[in-house]
């Protein structure tokens, strides 16, 4: 099984909706609702299901141009930024924690909703890392033993590559975080 995390750009109206209906935030990240389940009576007697009126219109999913992809290297950046593979403290551990949860567990835990404060928070963290820093906190047997979702490479050069990969989505992540604070915007992390 393989695990992924995305962060996406939301506008003051998806924030608000998805605040609002909670359940909403999977039709944002463009799952299909579950069909309607059809009861033992319904199907005996042949009556047909009604349709539940709704209090919204359906959200759009979320467009790539707003979605940023962590991909795998969540995990690994999360330890990099903590120092721990399950824990950490606000704004470092933001990939995992921090924020609303909101509707259901769609893989690892419920879609979390960071506030446009929340963003700038992060921006500033961010901004605060060095590839140096990375690059200290880096140690292949320490990743292993702490059973990060990452294999980590042992060859000196193959570590560096990763490293400097590594870096290189940290600094895009950067970006994108920076626009956020810089608009005012709100996100989503996914884990899934």
């Amino acid at each position: 099984m393989s695990m992924s995390c995305s962060l996406h750009r939301l506008t003051a109206e998806q924030a608000k909706a998805v605040q609002s209906f909670p359940d909403a935030v999977s039709e944002l990240l463009g799952y299909e609702p579950p069909a309607p389940k059809v009861s033992f009576f319904s199907k005996l007697f042949r009556s047909s299901l009604q349709e539940v009126p709704t209090s919204r219109a359906r959200l759009q999913p979320i467009g790539q141009s707003e979605t940023f992809d962590l991909g795998h290297a969540w995990h690994i950046l999360h330890y990099l930024f903590t120092g721990s593979a399950d824990e950490g403290k606000w704004p470092a551990a933001f990939i995992m924690y921090g924020g609303q949860e909101l509707g259901p567990d769609l893989g690892y835990g419920a879609p979390r909703l960071l506030t446009a404060e929340q963003s700038t928070e992060i921006a500033a963290f961010l901004n605060a890392q060095s590839i140096h820093s990375m690059n200290a906190a880096y140690i292949s047997q320490d990743i292993e033993s702490a059973k990060v979702y990452w294999k980590a490479a042992l060859d000196p050069s193959d570590r560096q590559r990763q490293v400097d990969e590594l870096w290189g989505l940290v600094q895009e992540l950067r970006l994108f975080i920076g626009q956020l604070a810089a608009t005012r915007s709100s996100a989503l992390v996914h884990i899934y």
